[in-house]
């Protein structure tokens, strides 16, 4: 390394010493060209469209030839790379808890007919266009660990790159997977410490990645496209023999719920409603043990066995305006815990984010396009500090009532701010506030209920 700078930390300089140290030792062929290439590519000025542009800065002191010869006979043992990375310090949200956003970004070809495994990318709004286009590239698989605060920066954890066979979910999961196992190995997470919470935009199918992490740690928060079509829980036995006295085989799924028709929402499990500045009034809703129909189809066609109910909680966030006047749509979102239960053995229903206490707040400047996409609505339900809150006590919390998720959910979701667009600071004191005094009034809840089941055992 070189010298280091007289207001340089040392705990960082001795952290970035050992992690070059540790990516050395992974570059097992051609080690040395591969290192100066590397140093090249973070010390070049503006972006390298060629890569025998590296042999001219500075940090590269071999010729081209050792270049070359590196890219045809080098080697990386990429397992071990993945565990340096996992190793590194990570990038937390307020509460401590990690957040891993998940997404694919396009490394476009169109002009490399002879490069393998090409796929149609699809890409938005391209050489000044406003429509939708295909363009021959290679996508890639990307996971990154979020932080709080509204910054662009974040740390990516690994890149698998798709290819024309590959199913987009399975792929995913397995890398999550890894990652996830890497940062458990590596002691970035320990039992007891609160589930991974895990983002996917509504290209990915929340429930199924849901199904496919079952086991894992982890908390999954999806958004989901605004035509889709699910299910109420089905009804109990008592429920059916009452409405349907003549008997018969119980339902094994509910009424629909269709996100384009309120009339078969029903009534919401939790509501609140906040007034901003920016978006008016800002509502949101939250629906408990909701789950999609599933059939031997497309992604469940090898499916062997009965096809299993993935229940979840479904928040719906509606503002009255948008900054830019644009037509506010609504913000559908899917969370589910499908991991073990939390650490002190309650059970946790739908995806608690509150069952420890404080909401998760996050935000990164690319976290509007990995969760929310065009919507830009992160922020519809933050507050400035000082704002007087209140949680209405009408609402009849019922044990496991997903009014903790819808909090957290909410508190999660306003801190994803882009400086760029100018978004409000997110209050986090006064969300914690919040999220502290719906979690108080379902903690008196569960004790009521525990003292009235006490009573009726003894």
């Amino acid at each position: 390394m070189g010298l280091p700078h007289h207001e340089a930390r040392p705990e960082l300089l001795a952290e970035s010493s050992r992690f070059r140290g540790a990516l050395f030792e992974c570059l097992t062929a051609r080690g040395d060209e591969l290192f100066e290439l590397t140093d090249a590519l973070l010390c070049a000025d503006g972006p390298v469209t060629s890569p025998v542009e590296l042999t001219l800065v500075a940090e590269h002191r071999r010729g081209h030839g050792a270049m070359y010869e590196a890219l045809n006979s080098g080697n990386v043992d990429v397992p071990r790379l993945r565990q340096v990375l996992a190793g590194l310090p990570m990038p937390r949200a307020a509460d401590g808890r990690l957040v891993l956003a998940v997404d694919v970004s396009n490394w476009l070809r169109p002009d490399a007919p002879t490069s393998a495994d090409r796929l149609f990318c699809h890409v938005y709004g391209r050489s000044g266009r406003s429509s939708d286009q295909f363009i021959p590239g290679w996508p890639y698989s990307f996971v990154a660990a979020l932080e709080s605060g509204r910054t662009s920066w974040c740390q990516l954890l690994d890149a698998v790159r798709l290819g024309p066979e590959d199913d987009v979910a399975e792929v995913t999961a397995t890398q999550l997977r890894r990652v996830i196992t890497d940062l458990i190995e590596m002691g970035r997470w320990h039992f007891g410490d609160r589930d991974i919470l895990v983002v996917f935009d509504a290209g990915y199918d929340a429930p199924r990645m849901a199904h496919l992490l079952d086991g894992l740690p982890v908390e999954v928060l999806g958004r989901m496209r605004s035509d889709r079509v699910m299910r109420r829980p089905s009804p109990s036995l008592k429920e059916y023999a009452l409405a349907y006295p003549q008997g018969g085989r119980p339902p094994k799924h509910g009424k629909e719920f269709r996100f384009a028709k309120p009339e078969t929402w029903g009534e919401p499990d939790a509501a609140t409603t906040q007034v901003t500045d920016r978006y008016g009034t800002a509502h949101a809703m939250a629906w408990d043990r909701i789950h999609p129909r599933l059939t031997t189809r497309s992604a469940w066609i090898d499916h062997t066995g009965e096809l299993p109910i993935i229940e979840g909680t479904l928040i719906r966030l509606q503002v009255d305006r948008l900054p830019g006047g644009g037509d506010p749509l609504p913000l559908w979102l899917r969370t589910q815990c499908p991991g073990p239960s939390s650490a002190d053995g309650s059970s946790v229903e739908g995806s608690g984010f509150l069952s420890g206490g404080a909401p998760p707040t996050l935000g990164v400047g690319s976290g509007p396009r990995i969760l929310i996409g065009r919507c830009r609505t992160a922020d519809l339900l933050s507050v400035r500090a000082g704002h007087d809150v209140q949680v209405f006590p009408g609402l009849g919390f019922r044990v496991g009532h997903p009014a903790e998720v819808l909090v957290g959910a909410c508190s999660a979701l306003a801190a994803y701010a882009h400086e760029r667009d100018g978004f409000q600071e997110v209050a986090v004191r006064t969300a914690v506030s919040v999220a502290r005094q719906v979690h108080q009034q379902v903690v008196s809840v569960r004790a009521v209920h525990g003292r009235h089941q006490h009573t009726a055992g003894a």
